[in-house]
């Protein structure tokens, strides 16, 4: 008897041609994928320190209007600038006014510091360094590593101060420069008490007095009315702010007189009112 032969079963499947397609697809696939992902993900990165950025320069603005306005009549106000390679370093300088650190409500003979630094790749750095009176007389004979400093802004392009003096109608980029917090030397326990001419100008050859005074000369301790800021943030557009100056103390105790504010040039002005005409005289009985 003849065996009969049976018939080979063909069992379906995928060729490695076929598999090796199927796997190309899937890597083009997932890399889109994962490079939507990445994208979103950077976008989201961008946008979460663009909004912190914003956010401590408006509260560094909000800091600086609030120390402004809340100005005691006997702080001292000075600013100076000084180059470094291809900056110009700001130093603004308030004594006897609250700081950051203060832990008195008036800020007595404490002195903070509104100053900017060079950092390594070329921006600025601006911090705040709030130092006591013994600190502020080292730090004024150029001892740098005195008081306590914070961080306020980084990678800054430019940070520019500027007062507007009444007298004149301009703009100054400093403001009281020679002024020393400390002329002779010596710490006071009133800030009023540091110079020694009161703030009254020495008299003048052949007037009574002239020539006894042998106290060194210093500036009225003055203030600006007006103070703007010019801050420029790395890849950001330059912004700028205006601060009221509340007035100063004089020598009598009160605050000095507010001369008329003459707005700056290029300031719209309202026009004239019409003058009122005179009435007509009446005619004789």
């Amino acid at each position: 008897m003849t065996p009969v032969p049976l018939k080979r079963r063909h069992q379906a499947g995928f060729s490695l041609l076929e598999v090796m397609m199927v796997m190309f697809i899937l890597v083009i696939l997932l890399g889109a994928v994962f490079s939507v992902v990445r994208a979103t993900i950077q976008l989201s990165n961008e946008m979460s320190e663009t909004q912190l950025a914003e956010s401590r320069v408006n509260g560094f603005a909000q800091f600086c209007e609030r120390t402004l306005r809340n100005l005691p009549a006997s702080a001292v106000v000075r600013h100076r600038v000084k180059q470094k390679g291809n900056h110009y370093l700001s130093q603004l300088t308030f004594k006897g006014a609250p700081g950051a650190f203060s832990t008195q409500g008036t800020g007595g003979n404490e002195v903070i510091v509104l100053e900017s630094e060079e950092q390594v790749d070329g921006y600025l750095t601006v911090s705040l360094r709030s130092m006591t009176a013994a600190q502020a007389l080292a730090w004024e004979k150029g001892d740098g590593r005195v008081g306590r400093r914070l961080k306020l802004l980084e990678d800054v392009a430019n940070f520019e101060w500027r007062f507007y003096r009444v007298q004149s109608g301009e703009w100054e980029p400093v403001w009281n420069e020679r002024l020393e917090l400390y002329p002779l030397g010596v710490i006071t326990a009133n800030p009023a008490q540091d110079d020694p001419s009161g703030g009254v100008p020495p008299p003048l050859p052949g007037q009574p007095g002239a020539g006894l005074n042998t106290a060194p000369v210093i500036p009225r301790k003055q203030r600006p009315q007006l103070m703007e800021l010019r801050l420029t943030m790395a890849a950001s557009p330059t912004q700028r702010w205006t601060f009221w100056v509340p007035p100063a103390e004089t020598p009598s105790g009160g605050s000095s007189p507010t001369p008329p504010v003459t707005p700056p040039p290029g300031t719209p002005l309202d026009p004239a009112p019409d003058p009122i005409p005179a009435p007509a005289p009446e005619p004789p009985p």
